[in-house]
């Protein structure tokens, strides 16, 4: 029983999905996305279809009738006798499931119903070189036809089906012609073939991106701009700032749980706070603090992350969802990183930009540039430059290490005077900090690790296998990688934000464990500094929109992936000016 089990599943896996044919007729790439790669993002549109399809699901259950008169509502279709049906076809090699059938005359028609609207009357329909019946959309036409070929191969008579826009309220009646029986195999032989084939380009300025579900993560006019295929600079398709926040919990003793759509933080006492779920991107835990298994299944499932902390900061874990289930691509990353000619450049990018972005920080923020000061702005624009040519991986790390010497040992001086000796750095030190300026350091790169984790795990990389640093058990190497040049740009400046304009001052320390920690006041200051800098709009140096540095953060784990993927030559840090 368990063997006959086995053999159905895996050829109803070499099946392809009626709905993937209308992705893949929009476009390639997005069906490799959703497809292959088992990439969803949802967007306002297909949350509304995908509502729209459940009402529409529900009233069937519940009545036999559909509404027939004209004023009908938007999930309503304007017929009766519905039913749903799931079919497959070996034959075929399609398997799919149809909404709704509508038996007329001893002929069986599908019916399919869409959230938008349809295209002008007069615009021809085409798919490469054929030419398709006018007044319904390509891929519409193909995912009708291939649920009517179910039912031809299931032995139901069937020439013809119906599509029905809601956004228009409008039916559309598509015959079954022998040219566009003859585009769903051609489109069902491409759709196969994909799942063998590399991730096809992006489309070049196409109309079609600008409401794609997945343009944030397909990233087509950025991807082309790398790849040289367009010199126009990319339009305002990412989002600058990603929806939602992270929620960070400190309060000993509370529980987070779950009701319908609504976080629930209830402390010890009782009290309790309310969150939208569709506020809150990732949780992050600090010491003590309860997770309902409902509540933590919840997240998981909606692809948000929850991460857990010690109550000084060091991240324990994170517990996340599958993921992506295409393993394609930490294939590529488990060999591609063990190779040092493709791993040492993007070491070398990586730690130029790091370097870089130091000698920014300290020659924007030093109270006075003395010779001093120049004498290590100008060792740190050496120390880049020899990181981008070095050809050897132990030169890098001394590379890096010499200039994190002298970069720590310069930013004192864009500590205010007035605040010293309280707020004063004399080199770093860690495990545990030993004063105020490195606990905030401290604690900042553990918040940054956890979403350079996040970054990187979204993808669909594994976090705790890199190319730069070091691999040892329970080390995110990947994640360290990633958030390298984001140190002084994120951590470091928030340092002396805080300091400089007293939003930390001595109070919110206290002595534990050997060392200084942020204590519970503090820790919920850093919190909003943390996430205000997360959050700031910065123009791109390369793509000229304005990015928040948490979708940076996405946007340079998706550039490594489409490098693991040959589609570009290099990745590209995040300097500034």
């Amino acid at each position: 029983m368990a063997e006959t089990i086995s053999i159905q599943q895996e050829q109803e896996d070499q099946l392809v999905t009626v709905r993937s044919l209308n992705e893949y007729v929009y476009c390639p790439r997005l069906h490799h996305l959703m497809f292959v790669q088992h990439l969803f993002s949802p967007s306002a549109d297909t949350v509304e279809g995908s509502s729209q399809h459940q009402r529409a699901a529900k009233r069937r259950k519940t009545s036999k009738k559909i509404n027939t008169d004209n004023e009908t509502t938007p999930d309503e279709l304007p017929w009766n006798e519905v039913r749903e049906l799931e079919l497959s076809s070996a034959k075929l090699s399609i398997i799919g499931r149809l909404d709704a059938v509508r038996s007329d005359n001893g002929e069986w028609l599908p019916v399919e119903a869409k959230h938008g609207n349809v295209p002008d009357s007069n615009r021809p329909v085409t798919w490469e070189e054929y030419e398709l019946p006018k007044g319904a959309w390509a891929g519409d036409q193909v995912q009708l036809c291939a649920q009517g070929l179910l039912l031809r191969d299931a032995g139901f008579d069937c020439t013809r089906g119906l599509l029905y826009y809601r956004e228009t309220r409008k039916k559309v009646e598509i015959p079954f012609t022998p040219v566009l029986i003859d585009v769903v195999h051609k489109v069902i032989a491409k759709a196969q073939e994909a799942f063998s084939q590399p991730m096809p380009p992006p489309l070049v300025d196409s109309p079609k991106c600008l409401r794609c579900s997945l343009n944030h993560i397909c990233m087509p006019d950025e991807c082309n701009l790398l790849r040289h295929a367009t010199e126009k600079p990319p339009r305002r398709i990412v989002p600058g700032r990603p929806d939602g926040g992270v929620v960070y919990l400190t309060t000993q003793g509370a529980t987070l749980r779950i009701k319908q759509k609504i976080l629930v933080i209830e402390s010890s006492e009782g009290d309790t706070e309310h969150l939208p779920l569709k506020d809150v991107a990732d949780v992050a835990i600090f010491g003590n603090i309860q997770v309902t298994t409902q509540c933590l299944n919840r997240l998981m499932r909606d692809g948000r992350s929850i991460s857990y902390h010690s109550l000084t900061g060091s991240l324990n874990g994170i517990a996340h969802g599958l993921g992506t289930l295409n393993v394609e691509l930490r294939h590529r990353q488990f060999v591609r990183f063990a190779e040092p000619n493709f791993a040492l450049p993007l070491a070398r990018e990586l730690i130029k930009a790091k370097l870089i972005n130091q000698r920014t920080l300290l020659r924007r923020n030093a109270e006075r540039h003395d010779d001093k000061l120049n004498l290590v702005l100008n060792e740190l624009q050496d120390l880049a430059n020899a990181a981008s040519q070095t050809k050897d991986k132990d030169v890098l790390l001394g590379l890096e290490g010499r200039a994190a010497r002298i970069y720590f040992s310069a930013l004192n001086s864009c500590l205010r005077e007035q605040f010293k000796p309280a707020f004063s750095l004399e080199g770093r030190n860690r495990r545990p900090p030993l004063d105020p300026v490195n606990a905030l350091l401290s604690f900042g790169y553990s918040l940054l690790l956890r979403d350079a984790w996040s970054a990187v795990a979204r993808v669909g990389f594994d976090p705790m296998y890199g190319f730069y640093h070091a691999l040892r058990p329970g080390r995110p190497a990947l994640a360290l990688d990633l958030m390298e040049p984001f140190r002084p740009l994120i951590v470091d400046s928030i340092l002396l934000r805080v300091v400089n304009s007293r939003e930390i001052q001595e109070n919110h320390f206290i002595p534990a464990y050997g060392g200084i920690y942020l204590n519970d006041s503090g820790r919920k200051v850093y919190f909003a500094a943390y996430e205000r800098r997360l959050n700031e709009l910065i123009t791109h140096p390369i793509f000229g929109y304005r990015i928040s540095y948490r979708r940076v953060l996405e946007v340079e784990a998706r550039i490594l992936a489409r490098v693991l993927e040959d589609e570009l030559p290099g990745i590209a840090p995040l300097t500034t000016r």
